[in-house]
């Protein structure tokens, strides 16, 4: 499998992995000073709003029953999460605090999907959005092409095989001496 990675204009990254491209997409910088906006504010707002909502009506259901429980626990243990598949991510979330995410890498953002939204492991804002990101790398890079193997370091030759070698090369240079030589 073989991976190329570009850096486009814009602080656009493109990846290409066994055939398939995404661009990254990066906003903002998560680890510079970042003042967070009407728009971040709003959507903070209605991820709070959106998680009440949820947790009232999780409050109002019945409880499941085992069978019900046996199939969700299938569900979710069948899902692959193999590591290759997932790219990191720097975010800032809406509190101002910095953490790295990790997400589909066939995703070009961190907040795209059901995955706008984290909870901060410094200071447990939950949901707190993602107000800047960038692209970091795969979970698992892929392994560097093999490198040759080196050859087995060559034996050094002991004292009586190198007087041996010379002999044999002086009696070789006298016999082209000799051949040399004119009549």
């Amino acid at each position: 499998m073989r991976e190329e990675e570009h850096l486009l204009p814009g602080a656009e990254r493109v990846r290409t992995l066994a055939g398939v491209t995404v661009r990254y997409q990066s906003q903002g910088l998560p680890l510079a000073r970042y003042e967070l906006s009407r728009a971040d504010r709003r959507r903070q707002e209605e991820a709070e709003s959106i998680a009440r909502w949820v947790a009232e009506q999780l409050a109002k259901a019945p409880p499941l029953g085992p069978e019900q429980l046996k199939t969700i626990e299938a569900l979710l243990s069948s899902a692959d999460s193999s590591p290759r598949e997932y790219a990191r991510w720097r975010v800032r979330l809406f509190c101002g605090h910095i953490a790295e995410v990790e997400r589909p890498a066939d995703q070009d953002r961190p907040d795209e999907r059901l995955w706008d939204k984290e909870t901060c492991s410094e200071c447990g804002l939950s949901p707190a959005v993602i107000v800047a990101f960038e692209h970091i790398g795969l979970v698992c890079e892929p392994s560097p092409p093999p490198t040759p193997p080196t050859p087995p370091a060559r034996k050094k030759p002991s004292r009586a095989e190198l007087e041996l070698r010379v002999a044999a090369l002086e009696k070789e240079n006298e016999r082209l001496r000799a051949e040399n030589l004119p009549n």
